[in-house]
């Protein structure tokens, strides 16, 4: 059922169960709506509950999108730069090492925040859930990059060294990946100019 009031600021979800074949999303509203517009917005997303996807309203919208930027730090950058479909990530022990890694220097710019951790005892094994159920397929950073894109390191990895940096942590992971991320894109950048020109000159 939903109230007859007003809802402080939300996101609306669609996540997946780990073994479901649809991606999760997020809506994210800045301003409070009205209990007629959530009710307006639930039978707009109906499709998504009816492909077998659950949809929620979470009142902390920071908390939510640093647990789901935690998934996308870790996985993304790692799969795009190394070419490795998640599944190949998992069967490789130094990735995951170095994965965990990333994770708890992430998590560590979580607590400083006050953004509560869904696994306290393990935190990289909702990471670990996370490319199980992706299984063969990788990610769109590396989509980005074969595609000579610009990725969305910045607002993903670079988030984290902002932010660190506003607590007094460190992030030297996140920010050596950034920096590497941003070379695959220059030097992607550069090899598409190279074939227009040749194009152009044909």
């Amino acid at each position: 059922s939903i109230r007859a009031d007003r809802f402080r600021p939300y996101v609306l979800a669609a996540h997946p169960g780990l073994t479901g074949g649809h991606c999760g999303f997020e809506f994210a509203f800045p301003a409070p709506l009205a209990a007629d517009q959530l009710r307006d917005l639930l039978v707009r997303v109906d499709g998504v509950r009816r492909i077998g996807s659950i949809h929620r309203v979470a009142e902390n919208i920071d908390n939510v999108v640093w647990q789901k930027l935690l998934h996308n730090a870790v996985v993304n950058p790692v799969s795009a730069l190394t070419g490795l479909t998640c599944q190949e990530l998992l069967d490789d022990e130094d990735m995951q090492k170095f994965m965990r890694d990333l994770t708890y220097e992430i998590v560590a710019v979580m607590r400083a925040r006050g953004v509560p951790i869904v696994d306290e005892e393990d935190p990289y094994r909702p990471v670990t859930n996370s490319q199980k159920a992706l299984g063969k397929n990788r990610p769109s950073m590396w989509q980005d990059l074969a595609r000579s894109y610009r990725t969305e390191v910045d607002a993903i990895n670079g988030a984290v060294v902002r932010e660190a940096e506003k607590l007094g942590l460190d992030a030297p992971h996140n920010r050596g990946l950034v920096n590497f991320i941003h070379s695959r894109e220059n030097v992607s950048f550069l090899r598409k100019q190279d074939i227009a020109a040749t194009l152009r000159a044909a």
